[in-house]
């Protein structure tokens, strides 16, 4: 597998640590209610050239993610990456966690990524939900 070198990615500058308001630009954050709900507070900066910075735009994609239950980011948090995740929800119907898979995007399309994570990601989250006494999942 080839690796891509770190200088050709976007990085955030030195010293930077992920805030809870970057979860806008991750498949993992797109799954928790809460980017839902601090959408009007959050200040949605760019991550990478592919990041959502509009509200509008974003609410659309997460009340997508809502009803089709996984998330996907095509290097919308770092450039070269791609990510699927489906949100953990436990017995009292509540997300708890998001279980992801993070891969490099040489090699594959976006598409055919898609088609080949989401569902082992689904599988698992749904997996780890009924473990945790949810029945709907």
């Amino acid at each position: 597998m080839r690796r891509l070198r770190r200088e050709n990615r976007e990085q955030p500058p030195p010293g930077h640590r992920r805030e809870s308001g970057d979860r806008h630009s991750d498949a993992t954050g797109r799954t928790k209610p809460t980017v839902r709900r601090d959408l009007t507070e959050a200040h949605l900066a760019p991550l990478t050239h592919r990041t959502y910075t509009s509200a509008e735009k974003l609410t659309a994609r997460l009340s997508t993610v809502r009803e089709q239950g996984w998330a996907a980011v095509d290097q919308h948090v770092e450039v070269g990456r791609r990510a699927a995740a489906a949100p953990v929800v436990d017995a009292s119907g509540q997300v708890v966690a998001a279980l992801a898979l993070s891969s490099g995007t040489s090699g594959e399309s976006f598409e055919t990524f898609v088609g080949r994570v989401v569902p082992e990601v689904l599988r698992s989250a749904t997996e780890i939900s009924r473990l945790l006494g949810n029945a709907t999942v």
